[in-house]
């Protein structure tokens, strides 16, 4: 038994470092990402001009995705190339954070020594297995795609908090999940369905307090999507698929 506990000790070593040296190499990889078309617009569209106007401009001239665009300038005021590398090594350092925080959330008695451990493994796998990285990790205009990801985990680790009595993170969550609807519709869709379906749930185990919340939430969806679909710079951007956003637009959006 006690060489079977020895054995099973010196695997999670192995694994512990085969891990942490699988997400470093990824890291090691963004030193080589280069800026592209987009980083090149976004970077001019910042340079001299009013920080505020520009999301304004984006907003009616092309696209809803407030807090897409917000972040996407906001590194852009860093220098294009020399910060360029960085950017990878924040989205994988943040999604982990935000999984441990996750893991503790509902395995709040673990060890620490075992949460940083399924961290490892699953960011391990989650790099392994998602498509096209190249696009969310190394292309800084395509990073929203990752950092909404890192998003859903915090909303919903704020959930479970908020079932469990905690008032300040029902209220980040609601924040959060408002936030998060105007990176990107899929997310947003996604959580506002997750979020229906969970209201129902509580509603039919007749736990109102809960089924309200999960209410909540759905509502902060809905009003992020609305702010997204709404806005005179997706018609724009749809162009001949949609001159104006209309019930049947809408439906052939989902």
């Amino acid at each position: 038994m006690q060489i079977f506990k020895e054995k099973f000790f010196q695997l999670k070593n192995v694994l512990f470092v085969f891990c942490l040296t699988y997400i470093i190499l990824f890291c090691w990889l963004g030193i080589y990402a280069c800026p592209s078309a987009d980083d090149y617009g976004y970077a001019n569209s910042v340079s001299g001009n009013i920080f505020l106007l520009i999301q304004l401009n984006f907003y009616t001239e092309w696209t809803g995705r407030l807090l897409n665009t917000f972040l996407i300038c906001l590194a852009s005021l860093l220098p294009l190339q020399a910060a360029y590398w960085l950017f990878p090594i924040i989205t994988i350092v943040s999604y982990m954070a935000a999984f441990y925080f996750f893991l503790s959330t509902l395995f709040p008695l673990t060890s620490v020594k075992k949460n940083i451990l399924r961290v490892l493994v699953g960011t391990s796998c989650m790099l392994a297995l998602l498509p096209h990285l190249n696009e969310t990790l190394y292309w800084r205009a395509g990073m929203p795609y990752f950092w909404t990801t890192t998003l859903l985990i915090l909303i919903v680790s704020l959930a479970v908090r908020a079932f469990r009595g905690e008032k300040l993170a029902f209220g980040l969550g609601l924040i959060l999940a408002f936030l998060n609807g105007t990176i990107l519709e899929l997310p947003c869709v996604f959580q506002g369905v997750v979020s229906f379906l969970v209201a129902l749930y509580f509603l039919w185990r007749g736990e109102r307090r809960k089924a309200a919340m999960s209410g909540a939430f759905w509502l902060a969806s809905v009003a992020a999507f609305l702010v997204i679909y709404l806005a005179p710079g997706t018609a724009v951007r749809m162009g001949g698929i949609a001159q104006m956003p209309t019930l049947s637009h809408l439906i052939r959006t989902l």
